[in-house]
């Protein structure tokens, strides 16, 4: 009610107190006033009296009706006025503390990112999987339940990590330093800062909705950074499924500046940063955020593997499973084309693969029975739709077994002492067996010279190595191959040299006859394990010992 009406209010009040009280009509009334007149005489003072009192009193109690009133009136718009400022100031906080809303991007891949117009929908999984607790951690592989392209990666379930520093991982790492650069990690998308969730803080993950728009949560609940226990954030990260766009949502942030939001993927120049180095939302502040990386508008269908290789004996099958990712953007059916081989190959006509998944399909080549051992066939292999097409070349060697053939070293041995000996124990998957090539990778220190002498034992009871028999020796190696210098593998061809083995190991290595000797490189493809073995002279007698490195490229045959 305004301020008028209230006072017009009380004036037509006071009006009808006046009436009652001495502008009444009734007989008593008139009776009343005689008797007044007549005790009072003519002398009006009686009357002036009474009129004056009622008056001030009604006059008092209007006046304090209207103060009150006024006062109310006064109160109210104080108490506006001071919500106002207060609202003013908490939205002059919030917006100071805010980061500016933006976008960026694309990166390499595609990628952009947008906090211009992003609603903060926040979801809460409290009641979901417990995630990794501690220091620097990262979990296991999680099936989100639905396919998720990230960079164009792609796997059934789209297994991901969780890490403890605020991140979701694709390859399995994390670290406690933020780069603003994107170094340090790959295969990241989150809220990347140092949080220690060891003695509290709770990560949730679930994955919710229906396909095919379902959502993989992950909950930073209260974690608190490493440097601080009492800076708490609370955040999410969100795959999206269809979309494959990813979404941060923070609810409370860190108010230190310490914080990199960002995606990155392996390529060169896959990485877009949002906020980095920025408290973002503090604890206590606004708590409505959001940050939504999209994934591009791209179409391609990856084959792998790029390049296969694998071996065979004469006459054998070998298979090779190949598979299809399909980010065209619906489902496709592509044709499988195989061209460019000798031996006899076969391949499917098609195969369909819905939008983001994967398909496998096989080929199989059949190693040409009149094919000499160390014989090779290539293939290419390719898949397209008509729009979109990728190639794969695969390459069928003829032999038995195959140890490791990738063609890559590193490492050295530098074996000191006439007669020092490295060894590297094969044990075949089948017999009767043979070798048909030894392979080793040689190097020089400057001004080195060097005799050696490339060998293969047999170790009959695959236990002793001092008991082997030698089947066959390159000789001492006086001159120096063309390709030593570079350091390079060189190949000795030992097929039909000496007979099968039909139990126990091979023994294949380098003897060295002088003290200056070249580096032994060990093949990086075979994993390290206790089945290298060496003979030392360098102080005599000749010991023998077992070591962890020391790889040879080995071929086996029937």
């Amino acid at each position: 009610m305004s301020k008028f009406l209230k006072l017009f209010f009380l004036l037509l009040l006071s009006g009808a107190m006046c009436f009652s009280l001495a502008c009444g009509d009734d007989d008593d009334d008139d009776n009343d006033d005689a008797d007044v007149d007549d005790d009072m005489g003519d002398d009006d003072t009686g009357d002036d009296d009474v009129d004056d009192d009622v008056n001030d009193d009604v006059d008092d109690d209007v006046d304090d009706d209207v103060d009150d009133d006024v006062d109310d009136d006064v109160d109210d718009d104080v108490d506006d006025d001071v919500d106002d400022d207060v609202d003013d100031d908490v939205d002059d906080d919030v917006d100071d503390d805010n980061p500016d809303p933006g976008e960026g991007g694309p990166d390499a891949f595609g990628y952009t990112w947008s906090s211009m117009a992003e609603p903060f929908v926040w979801e809460d999984i409290s009641d979901g999987n417990l995630g990794p607790a501690g220091d620097d951690l990262v979990s296991d592989a999680i099936d989100i339940g639905f396919n998720f392209s990230f960079y164009g990666m792609v796997a059934k379930g789209s297994p991901v990590q969780i890490s403890t520093n605020g991140h979701l991982s694709w390859d399995g790492t994390t670290y406690f330093g933020v780069d603003c650069s994107g170094g340090y990690i790959y295969s990241y998308a989150g809220y990347w800062t140092d949080i220690n969730a060891s003695s509290m803080g709770v990560i949730y993950y679930k994955t919710v909705g229906d396909a095919p728009n379902r959502k993989f949560i992950t909950q930073w609940d209260a974690v608190p950074s490493y440097d601080d226990e009492g800076d708490v954030a609370t955040f999410q990260v969100v795959l999206e499924e269809g979309t494959n766009d990813i979404v941060v949502y923070v609810k409370d942030g860190f108010d230190a500046a310490m914080s990199n939001m960002a995606i990155r993927g392996v390529g060169t120049g896959e990485y877009l940063s949002a906020y980095c180095d920025s408290p973002v939302v503090t604890t206590s502040r606004t708590t409505d955020f959001a940050v939504r990386f999209s994934y591009p508008d791209v179409a391609f269908v990856d084959l792998t593997p790029d390049e296969g290789n694998d071996h065979g004996d004469l006459g054998d099958e070998v298979t090779y499973e190949m598979t299809v990712l399909n980010l065209t953007g619906a489902e496709a059916t592509f044709t499988i084309n195989c061209t460019g081989n000798a031996w006899t190959t076969v391949c499917p006509a098609d195969i369909t693969v819905a939008n983001v998944d994967i398909g496998t399909f096989d080929v199989t080549v059949t190693v040409d029975a009149g094919a000499s051992y160390e014989d090779t066939d290539a293939v290419t292999v390719e898949v397209t739709d008509g729009a979109n097409s990728d190639t794969s070349t695969l390459t069928t060697l003829a032999t038995d077994q195959v140890f490791t053939d990738d063609g890559t070293a590193e490492n050295g041995l530098m074996p000191w002492g006439e007669g020092s000996m490295y060894l590297k124990r094969f044990t075949p998957d089948e017999y009767p067996a043979n070798v048909s090539q030894v392979s080793v990778w040689l190097s020089t220190l400057s001004g080195y010279t060097s005799n050696y002498e490339v060998v293969v034992y047999h170790d009959a009871d695959g236990a002793d190595p001092s008991d082997a028999t030698q089947l066959w020796s390159s000789g001492v190696q006086t001159t120096v191959p063309p390709i030593w210098t570079d350091g390079a593998f060189y190949d000795y061809d030992t097929t039909a040299k000496f007979d099968d083995i039909n139990e126990g190991d091979f023994l294949i290595g380098m003897i060295w006859h002088n003290n200056e000797s070249p580096f032994l490189g060990n093949d990086y493809s075979v994993e390290y394990d206790e089945n290298s073995i060496s003979k030392s002279c360098y102080y005599l007698p000749c010991t023998w010992s077992t070591l962890d490195y020391g790889q040879y490229m080995i071929r086996y045959r029937n």
